[in-house]
């Protein structure tokens, strides 16, 4: 990789990072806690999903436990359209020894409305990751789940 997409490689791993330390206790942060810690990786509408995702686990005492690996890292050549530097990263999480339990311990995920929270064994997914104008640092202002081969 070049020195643009490992600094975009970088920041999906600040965000992952900031990700799995809310998740392991989102009860141990205010709203703009998560806020101040999510701005550094995350920008857009993603910085807002992402609060609100969180506090949603927060308000239901959930949690996560366990760890997600990255399989594999792609990314695509910069492009620069003139808003700034963007570049696609593609990561495959395998998930298998992550669960969400609530506050007792048990797992969550089968009833109606938590659906979201049973995870599937792996995800492939993408992060739109751009430099804007002006700015020095990567962030990541796009996440979803697409259809591939993981592993």
């Amino acid at each position: 990789w070049n020195a643009r997409q490992a600094a975009a490689i970088q920041a999906v791993d600040d965000f992952d990072a900031a990700s799995a330390k809310v998740a392991a206790d989102p009860s141990a942060f205010t709203r703009s806690e998560m806020t101040k810690l999510f701005e550094q990786s995350v920008g857009g509408d993603v910085l807002q999903r992402n609060v609100e995702s969180f506090m949603s686990m927060r308000d239901k005492g959930y949690r996560e436990v366990g760890t997600r690996t990255a399989v594999f890292t792609q990314a695509t050549r910069e492009v620069n359209d003139g808003q700034g530097v963007e570049v696609h990263v593609t990561r495959c999480w395998d998930q298998r020894e992550l669960t969400v339990v609530n506050a007792d311990g048990a797992t969550v995920g089968q009833a109606k409305g938590d659906e979201g929270y049973a995870y599937p064994d792996y995800n492939l997914r993408q992060y739109t990751v751009l430099r804007t104008a002006g700015e020095s640092t990567f962030r990541v202002f796009g996440v979803q789940t697409i259809n591939g081969s993981c592993p």
